[in-house]
């Protein structure tokens, strides 16, 4: 065989094989994206059905509650 018909057969398969891996990268991509977007939904779902504004400030006042009992009983023993 012809030395230029050897390379030709070569860079064609390189070719084939670059074609082929840029598919699946682009496949795999668009798979990534779409989980993403699901991902996004899932979380802004999320973030709209949590606790409201006033049950996390009632939580948080009995946080703050329970800390200065704590702190009171501390100062009492010293």
């Amino acid at each position: 065989m012809d030395s230029t018909i050897v390379i030709d057969m070569l860079l064609g398969l390189v070719a084939i094989l670059a074609g082929w891996t840029f598919k699946r990268i682009f496949i795999l991509l668009d798979r990534l994206t779409q989980e993403d977007k699901i991902l996004h939904a899932r979380l802004t779902q999320l973030a709209t059905d949590s606790i409201g504004r006033e049950e996390f400030q009632s939580a948080i006042n009995r946080v703050i509650d329970k800390l200065e009992r704590m702190e009171n009983r501390l100062m009492e023993k010293q």
